[in-house]
């Protein structure tokens, strides 16, 4: 991966985990002509030629007037085309960019691009170390997808229903609802009012079978 710019990359291997490329790059302020970061893109294809490898890459990009949220850069700011350029090389993988605060000053010059940019939990600010006149950024990554545990739910098993007493219930409510005057009730109501009447049937009706499944566990059957 050796290029003619300053990045470093490191390969983390975890048990469970896909694999985890950490990049490091510096891009000085004076490197304004296309070459530098074309060295950059240069090592990043190569290691975006993993597909199944979460890749996080970061550093002082020095290019503090993009402006993220709408992925462009004004018109008539100075070294433009630098920093076009580099959200060209950025689409061209895919990536994303999480950093939204600044890092010198009023400008976000320290960058942190991923491909998986829903582990990202949490990005902040901290005062820099020493001389530095550069926030650092802490960031917080999960390596390994969350399982999230979903709540139990009840779904109605309509085949062994008795749909007959579901038929007969609902047809004396047809009569019931036409023979009143509606002209005072708003649409809302009216459908909270036929709602009402369905999910009364459904939780009294005795031969209509429901059972509660959740992610993960065996289901329980319940007979109403």
């Amino acid at each position: 991966l050796d290029t003619n710019c300053e990045i470093v990359w490191c390969k983390l291997n975890i048990i469970g985990c896909r694999t985890l490329y950490l990049g490091s790059f510096y891009r000085p302020p004076d490197k304004i002509d296309n070459e530098y970061l074309e060295e950059f893109n240069s090592s990043l294809s190569r290691i975006m030629s993993n597909r199944n490898a979460h890749v996080l890459v970061g550093g002082d990009f020095n290019c503090g007037d993009i402006e993220w949220s709408h992925m462009q850069v004004p018109h008539g700011v100075q070294k433009r085309q630098s920093q076009q350029q580099l959200l060209d090389i950025i689409g061209e993988h895919c990536l994303t960019q999480v950093v939204n605060i600044p890092t010198r000053n009023d400008k976000t010059l320290d960058l942190l691009f991923t491909n998986a940019p829903s582990p990202v939990n949490r990005v902040k600010g901290m005062p820099p170390i020493g001389k530095a006149d550069h926030d650092i950024v802490y960031v917080e990554y999960d390596i390994k997808a969350k399982r999230i545990k979903q709540a139990s739910r009840k779904i109605y098993l309509y085949k062994r229903a008795d749909m007959v007493g579901l038929k007969d219930h609902m047809a004396q409510f047809k009569d019931a609802y036409l023979s009143e005057d509606h002209s005072h009730m708003s649409v809302n109501d009216m459908w909270v009012k036929f709602k009402t009447s369905f999910t009364f049937v459904l939780a009294n009706q005795r031969t209509l079978m429901s059972r509660f499944i959740t992610s993960g566990s065996e289901h329980m059957f319940r007979r109403y």
